[in-house]
């Protein structure tokens, strides 16, 4: 008898814990250690990590951070990574900046990159396998975002802009749309550098700060000018991206998969 009221008083506590938990925005940031693409990996890895950070500041959420660097990455450390996940509580970041593999039979329309063995050699990963894996850890947002390209830009293309600030630097009023992106959204987005992942191309694009993927600068870009509007969506950060493309003369165009859903409305906890 006492030992079913200690599980019953131990799964009420843990049910509870779960339950009270404050939201964590938990960000795996993955760079490429291709020599060729090194500096303008961990450049877009440090963007992306700045950027989150200032979501989680002002949305009133935990930041949770992971950096997996060149050889660092690998399959077991990114399991362990969604392992840690809390579930329902989790919104769950994956980022990869450089090479993608080449696979010209590949069926999948997204990216594969190249993770290191304990024996030497290496194996494919998928941008479709993380988000299938985030979608059965069951958070409550899961994005995958994979700025890969095979063919490198001889020609540095500029993003056109003429107030551009680096959306780490958004706050107050001008930071409302990252509620209904970040915490009134459910289910997983991807997002990579283009519809076939064999022909993305890198053009790294000038900017106030160390130049980095194209991708990753029109995604930030477009999230810059989309998060002041209260009611923004992914359809919107999506189209507002394209648009940047466009605006820079790039042949190539992001391309994004949806299979989110709309949550209740959520009122962000007073930052302390």
């Amino acid at each position: 008898m006492r030992g079913f009221v200690f599980l019953l008083i131990l799964g009420s506590s843990l049910f509870l814990e779960a339950k009270t938990r404050p939201m964590e925005l938990s960000v795996l940031t993955i760079a490429d250690g291709s020599l060729e693409t090194f500096v303008t990996a961990v450049a877009d890895v440090n963007r992306i990590q700045r950027v989150f950070s200032n979501i989680a500041t002002q949305t009133g959420v935990r930041f949770k951070s992971t950096r997996l660097i060149g050889k660092k990455a690998s399959q077991g450390r990114i399991r362990a990574w969604i392992s840690s996940l809390h579930r329902s509580r989790s919104i769950a970041v994956v980022y990869y900046s450089g090479k993608s593999l080449f696979l010209p039979q590949k069926r999948d329309r997204l990216p594969s990159i190249a993770l290191p063995k304990r024996s030497g050699s290496t194996v494919a990963y998928s941008q479709t396998q993380l988000c299938k894996r985030l979608a059965r850890a069951k958070v409550r947002l899961g994005i995958v975002m994979f700025d890969c390209y095979n063919h490198l830009n001889t020609k540095d293309r500029t993003i056109p802009y003429s107030d551009y600030i680096e959306p780490s630097q958004i706050s107050g009023e001008r930071a409302v749309g990252f509620v209904p992106l970040f915490l009134e959204t459910g289910g997983i987005i991807s997002i990579s550098s283009d519809r076939d992942p064999n022909r993305a191309m890198g053009c790294f694009a000038q900017w106030p700060g160390p130049s980095g993927g194209a991708c990753t600068t029109g995604f930030l870009t477009a999230l810059y000018r989309c998060v002041p509007q209260p009611r923004t969506t992914w359809q919107t950060v999506a189209s507002a991206t394209q648009s940047v493309y466009s605006e820079a003369g790039l042949p190539q165009r992001a391309h994004f998969t949806f299979k989110c859903r709309q949550l209740a409305h959520h009122t962000p906890r007073p930052k302390i």
